[in-house]
């Protein structure tokens, strides 16, 4: 029951945003953005954890606020022990990849500070 509701909103949602056909042309996301986040809500509803959290990752291409969605949900669900296996995995790999370029953007504007120093 929720699930059919949740599309129909999801679809209503992106069919009342306005000229969405033509601001999807314009290179604009947000009708795609609302219906990749409530398909997220459906499928986390619909107890498909996995799809909803692809949903939230491709969401998170285009908006960077909700790549706080997409680290901080499997960090709270393995908190209280609902996220295990591979996505456990990936959420670890994400993290350590997030503290790799992290470390290397200080070091390259370290780097490029010094050199404007030195000249």
């Amino acid at each position: 029951m929720l699930g059919g509701l949740a599309g129909l909103v999801a679809a209503g949602m992106v069919v009342f945003s306005g000229d969405w056909v033509r601001s999807m042309m314009h290179g604009y996301t947000e009708p795609l953005l609302i219906g990749l986040l409530l398909g997220a809500v459906d499928r986390h509803l619909s107890e498909r954890r996995g799809q909803a959290f692809l949903c939230l990752a491709v969401a998170a291409l285009a908006r960077p606020e909700v790549f706080a969605l997409v680290v901080a949900l499997p960090l709270v669900g393995a908190a209280v022990g609902l996220v295990t296996g591979v996505l456990g995995m990936l959420v670890g790999l994400a993290i350590m990849l997030i503290k790799l370029a992290v470390v290397l953007a200080v070091g390259y504007l370290l780097l490029v500070g010094v050199r404007a120093l030195v000249r």
